[in-house]
C-alpha cells in the first residue's frame, strides 16, 4: 500500500485527470501543492488512513528519489527474498542506482522496518 502525498501529479489522479501509473514520471511530480512546516487553513496532515497493526509487515519510508527508479513488483520481490531489513535495503538499492543510471536522477533516501518478527 503506497500512501498519498501532495504533489501535482497526486492531485490530477484524485482529479481523475491522469492514471496512477503516470506518477512516478510526471513532469509535475517535484511540484508540490501542499507542505509539512506551512500554516493552513486546515492544520490537520494526514498522508493515508491507519494501517492495522500484524505480525511480520514490512515498511518502506522512501524519498521520490528512491521510488521513481524502482516499481513495486521490484520492492515485493527484493522482499520476499530478503531476511532481515538490512538486506531489503542493499536489494533495492541496487535497483534504484541502475535504473537511475544516465539519468538525471534526483536524490534518494530510504528507510525500511520489518514489524514484529
Amino acid at each position: 500500500k503506497r500512501t498519498l502525498d501532495h504533489s501535482v501529479p497526486q492531485m490530477l489522479v484524485a482529479a481523475g485527470e491522469i492514471d496512477e501509473k503516470e506518477i512516478r514520471h510526471h513532469p509535475d511530480r517535484n511540484r508540490l501543492v501542499r507542505v509539512m512546516g506551512m500554516e493552513w487553513d486546515e492544520p490537520k496532515y494526514q498522508v493515508s488512513e491507519p494501517m492495522p497493526e500484524e505480525l511480520g509487515q514490512a515498511f518502506l519510508l522512501c524519498s521520490d528519489g528512491f521510488w521513481e527508479n524502482i516499481e513495486e513488483e521490484q520492492m515485493e520481490a527484493c522482499l520476499q527474498k530478503s531476511a532481515n531489513p538490512h538486506e531489503w535495503l542493499e536489494r533495492m538499492e541496487k535497483i534504484v542506482v541502475k535504473n537511475g543510471r544516465g539519468t538525471n536522477m534526483d536524490n534518494y533516501s530510504a528507510i525500511v522496518v520489518f514489524a514484529g518478527v
